[in-house]
């Protein structure tokens, strides 16, 4: 229960985060700033733009809400993937739990169709899995929608909104696809959560500071779901940012494999 709701605060906060920033950036003076705050600020909104999916992501999991409260998790994750890119949330699911039945496979809405084996083809064919000609549509028309009242109504510079929302879009879905589908499914298919030996992925044998650098590394590059994507597959109910313990604590988390909540 103090996962749970633990869990549910990192939600919360995250998406709190992502409206703080948000409102910041769009208020921010582009011809007095400096260049180099203006690229960290577009990085940051990149990363806290990729936590709103993750967000879903763990709410499609029931990884981050009390058991007693599950309805939360629906109404959290419709409005992480609708501050994404008004993304309907039941597709959202359809597609993810389709890729974990069949990971890395046909019938993987995340995977290759045999033939867009190509980087740039594959995030091609993995972006139109998720907004079809329709979704482009009402995305667009949300966007210039939103954008008019921010613009007329706020005095939002336009390209403030291009900058500090259009482009952290954009960079995000490359972030999600290189990092969370690209890499960790481009050579094989990756394991069943059946078989819940999470014992099979050893510690990496490295030192303190190596290992420290190494989850910062993984933590920034996709909420740790690049780099211990296996370790997903294997027990999917863990939030991300519980995903190091399965590999340096396999057996702590394997006791609570039976305890996923779909």
């Amino acid at each position: 229960m103090q996962e749970n709701l633990g869990g549910l605060f990192v939600a919360i906060g995250l998406i709190g985060l992502w409206f703080t920033s948000f409102g910041l950036t769009l208020m921010m003076p582009l011809d007095q700033v400096s260049p180099i705050w203006i690229g960290a600020a577009v990085w940051g909104r990149t990363f806290l733009h990729t936590g709103l999916f993750i967000t879903a992501h763990d709410a499609i999991h029931a990884s981050s809400f009390p058991q007693q409260h599950q309805w939360l998790k629906v109404w959290i994750g419709r409005i992480a993937v609708g501050l994404y890119a008004f993304l309907p949330y039941d597709q959202c699911c359809g597609n993810h739990w389709q890729h974990h039945a069949a990971p890395g496979q046909v019938g993987d809405p995340d995977f290759h169709n045999g033939v867009d084996v190509h980087v740039v083809q594959w995030y091609r064919k993995f972006i139109g899995e998720y907004l079809s000609g329709r979704q482009l549509l009402i995305f667009g028309g949300l966007s210039l929608g939103i954008g008019l009242i921010l613009h007329f109504w706020f005095q939002v510079a336009w390209l403030n909104l291009v900058v500090f929302w259009g482009l952290p879009l954009i960079l995000s879905s490359w972030q999600l696809f290189y990092f969370g589908t690209y890499l960790p499914h481009r050579q094989s298919p990756l394991p069943r959560p059946a078989t819940n030996n999470l014992a099979i992925f050893p510690a990496r044998p490295v030192n303190k500071f190596q290992q420290t650098s190494w989850l910062i590394y993984s933590f920034l590059s996709c909420y740790h779901f690049g780099t211990f994507h296996p370790q997903h597959h294997q027990a999917p109910h863990i939030p991300w940012y519980r995903l190091p313990l399965v590999r340096t604590e396999p057996e702590r988390v394997a006791r609570t494999t039976n305890t996923v909540n779909q």
